[in-house]
C-alpha cells in the first residue's frame, strides 16, 4: 500500500555540511551554491533596482570563486554591464565556509514588452502571454565550471498565483527482512522544492536496538537536484526476533513534505517523519 502524507513542521538553516567523505557523490561533497530566493521574483516598474543574495558553500574545497553574470530575453542574450553585475564577483574561498553575494539587474535595461499590467487572478477567464527575462549566474572554481553552483531565476512583471512550497521523500521500501548477524540497506531521495533556499539538511532516527548508518546524515542542499540517502541497518546476533520499527526524521528545509512510500507508515503531522518496519528473523 503506498502512502501520501502532507506534514509540517518548522525550518532549520544552514552551516556547511561536516560529514562529508570521499566516498560520497559530488553531489554531497563539491561545493555548492545557488539564489537565496530561488524561483520566480517580480519587477513592475522600469526604473529600479533589483537585488538578489547569492549564496555559495564552499564544503572541504577552498581556491578561487569568479562570478558571471548574463540574462536572456526571448532570442536576446545580454552580458555582464554596468545595468547587470554581482559584487563581490570574485574571490579566495576557504574550507567549510559560506559567502554571500549580490546579484543586480536596473530594469531600465529590460526591454519595454516586458512590462504587462497585473493579471487578474480572481476572474477565473484570466490568462496572460508574456516573455519571462532569465537571469543566469555562472560559477567558475579555480577556472572549472561548476554545475552545482550555476544557477538561475526568472523575473516576471507581475505577481504569479500564489505557490505553497512542498518537499519530497521517496522511500524505497517501508517493510524489510533482517536475518540475525546480517546487515540491509535501503535508500530514500530527497527533493527539495523549486523556491527552497539552499539550506542544511539533516536525518535523525528513533531509539532501536537495531545499529543504524544514514550517509549522509547531514548536507547542504538545493533545488533542481534529487539526494539519494543510504540507510545501513544491522541486527546483532544475539537480538531476539521479532518487530522493530524505526522511525526516521528530516530537519531543515521547507514547512511542508510530501512522503511517498510503500508498505510505510507516517504520521504526526508536527513533524517531518516516516517509519520503517524491521523483522528481526
Amino acid at each position: 500500500m503506498s502512502i501520501f502524507l502532507l506534514i509540517t513542521s518548522g525550518c532549520v538553516t544552514q552551516p556547511p555540511s561536516n560529514n562529508v567523505t570521499s566516498t560520497l557523490s559530488d553531489i554531497f561533497s563539491a561545493p555548492i551554491g545557488g539564489f537565496v530566493h530561488p524561483g520566480i521574483s517580480t519587477i513592475q516598474k522600469p526604473d529600479t533596482t533589483f537585488e538578489s543574495e547569492y549564496v555559495f558553500y564552499s564544503r572541504n574545497w577552498g581556491g578561487e570563486v569568479k562570478y558571471s553574470v548574463f540574462g536572456r530575453y526571448k532570442d536576446h542574450i545580454s552580458n555582464d554591464s554596468p545595468g547587470m553585475f554581482v559584487e563581490p564577483s570574485k574571490f579566495i574561498a576557504e574550507p567549510n565556509h559560506v559567502y554571500m553575494s549580490k546579484v543586480y539587474l536596473n530594469s531600465s535595461t529590460l526591454p519595454k514588452d516586458f512590462f504587462v499590467p497585473q493579471p487578474d487572478w480572481l476572474n477565473p477567464n484570466t490568462s496572460i502571454l508574456n516573455s519571462p527575462f532569465f537571469l543566469y549566474i555562472n560559477v567558475s572554481l579555480d577556472g572549472i565550471n561548476s554545475e552545482f553552483c550555476n544557477e538561475n531565476i526568472l523575473l516576471q512583471s507581475f505577481y504569479d498565483k500564489p505557490h505553497f512550497p512542498v518537499e519530497y521523500i521517496e522511500v524505497e521500501n517501508g517493510s524489510i527482512s533482517l536475518k540475525k548477524g546480517k546487515t540491509r540497506n535501503f535508500t530514500f531521495v530527497y527533493e527539495p522544492d523549486l523556491y527552497a533556499s539552499p539550506g542544511e539538511i539533516s536525518y535523525s532516527f528513533s531509539k532501536t536496538p537495531l545499529n543504524v548508518t544514514i550517509i549522509p546524515s547531514r548536507f547542504i542542499a538545493r533545488h533542481d537536484f534529487r539526494y539519494p540517502i543510504v540507510v545501513s541497518l544491522t541486527a546483532d546476533l544475539d537480538l531476539v526476533p521479532g518487530q522493530y520499527p524505526v522511525s526516521f526524521s528530516q530537519q531543515g528545509g521547507v514547512n511542508e513534505i510530501l512522503i511517498s512510500c510503500n508498505d510505510c507508515k507516517a504520521f504526526d503531522p508536527r513533524k517531518k517523519m516516516f517509519i520503517i518496519n524491521v523483522t528481526v528473523e
